[in-house]
């Protein structure tokens, strides 16, 4: 058995971060997981579980052996999008767990 085929338990090799795309403005919580076998990928928002909508859109991509990049997708973001934003990855091994908070400060336009 090839080494990067070894059963682990996942692991961060890149904790969570942001990333702004101010063109499209949209954020992406991104980070890098290693794991084996595949772990299942579970976001929260303040504690709540995040489903996938319009606004909030969860991907993993496998790059490369074993290796995962996740990302969660925030398309306009608002001030009530403020908050701690949190990755849970697990598999049968064990799990690990990342967090971010983001902080979206509405502008506030002055009247004339």
């Amino acid at each position: 058995m090839a080494i990067e085929d070894e059963e682990r338990a996942p692991s961060f090799v890149q904790k969570p971060n942001l990333r702004q795309d101010e063109e499209e403005d949209i954020i992406y919580f991104e980070c890098i997981v290693v794991a084996c076998p595949k772990p299942e990928f579970v976001w929260y928002f303040d504690n709540n579980l995040v489903k996938e909508t319009a606004k909030l859109l969860p991907k993993v991509r496998e790059f490369s052996s074993n290796r995962f990049l996740v990302s969660l997708q925030l398309n306009e973001p608002e001030d009530e999008d403020s908050g701690l934003y949190k990755i849970v990855v697990t598999n049968k091994l064990g799990d690990c767990t990342g967090s971010i908070k983001a902080n979206f400060r509405a502008v506030e336009e002055k009247d004339p």
